[in-house]
């Protein structure tokens, strides 16, 4: 089991040669592997394909501090091991995301009474604040996003059903985090945006239960992954109004929405899914645009496939053995289509 906060940050560098579909196309990718003698090459690919921004996660011990190695969970030096990509990223005008993910391990230790969730809550944000404070804000980061999809019962451990509870044990997690981190901010003087997590799906019973706990002061963009497991837009785009009604429900109906992830998996072999994917990639984010105006960043699930314990998960521009699908050569269109 997870023993650490894993991180998910948004960092923003100043783009000046990307700039994607619309600058709403983002990428979701996971550098953390690579070695430094890696990054230049790989810099250069991202900027290759085009998207105005990329979402990264790091692995953090929630009581300590530490960035963690997610292969050994060593504590690593930050500043020596992941500061050169960002440096690399910047030269190039690349944004970068990176997301704050509390572990599931610290959740079900709360819920069985090994500590409250407003101790957790303090532990989460002073960590949340040191990050910013030594780290973001020195490398020009200027948005975080806190948590990631705890209405999915696989990362929260909660029956799916009772979603008031869930919201109510994690609100207490982001309100402090939101108020340290938006803290930090303001003695530097600069703008930030913070962000609720990504909830899984387009929950709307999940986000009205965050609304009913005051989620509207604690996050300055709505953050959801709008997945449809039968993977077709036009179901996609009624499920993010839904969300919409919600946000209008509470007075947000003009705020930002942020889709931190969203995709179509393609089984290499599988002509049905590679091509529907590769069209998904194509007609799928100007489609959720023109549904919903307010989404403003959307960001494609995931460079490459990865495996969960014995389970591919193959929502990849690439495979797992880093060979590119069609929908590598369909992203890069579709980002630079936004630029025509």
């Amino acid at each position: 089991m997870l023993k650490y906060v894993i991180i998910a940050i948004l960092l923003v560098t100043s783009s000046t040669s990307v700039s994607g579909s619309w600058k709403l196309l983002g990428l979701n990718i996971s550098p953390q592997w690579l070695q430094p003698r890696e990054y230049e090459s790989y810099a250069d690919e991202i900027l290759g394909l085009g998207p105005s921004i990329v979402r990264w996660n790091f692995n953090i011990d929630p009581f300590s501090g530490h960035v963690l190695d997610p292969v050994t969970w060593a504590p690593v030096d930050f500043q020596l091991r992941y500061v050169p990509l960002l440096n690399a990223f910047s030269a190039r005008g690349i944004e970068v995301s990176i997301v704050l993910i509390v572990g599931r391990q610290q959740i079900d230790d709360a819920k069985h009474g090994h500590y409250s969730f407003d101790y957790l809550g303090k532990a989460y944000a002073d960590t949340c604040a040191q990050i910013t404070r030594d780290w973001l804000i020195p490398s020009g980061i200027r948005n975080v996003e806190l948590g990631n999809e705890y209405n999915d019962d696989a990362s929260w451990p909660d029956p799916y059903s009772n979603k008031m509870e869930s919201a109510q044990q994690y609100m207490k997690m982001l309100k402090p985090a939101y108020t340290a981190v938006k803290s930090e901010y303001n003695k530097d003087g600069g703008y930030s945006h913070v962000m609720m997590m990504g909830l899984a799906m387009c929950d709307s019973d999940y986000l009205n239960a965050l609304y009913l706990n005051g989620l509207q002061s604690y996050t300055d963009k709505i953050n959801f992954h709008p997945y449809d497991f039968d993977e077709t837009v036009d179901k996609i785009g009624p499920k993010i109004n839904e969300m919409l009604t919600v946000m209008r429900r509470y007075g947000d109906g003009d705020k930002q929405i942020w889709l931190t992830e969203y995709g179509a998996q393609a089984t290499p072999g599988n002509q049905f899914e590679m091509d529907n994917q590769t069209v998904f990639v194509h007609t799928s984010i100007r489609t959720m645009h023109v549904w919903t105006p307010q989404v403003q960043r959307a960001f494609w699930f995931n460079l490459q496939d990865f495996m969960n314990g014995d389970m591919p998960v193959q929502y990849g521009l690439k495979d797992l053995n880093f060979n590119r699908k069609p929908s590598y050569q369909a992203f890069i269109e579709q980002a630079a289509e936004g630029d025509s």
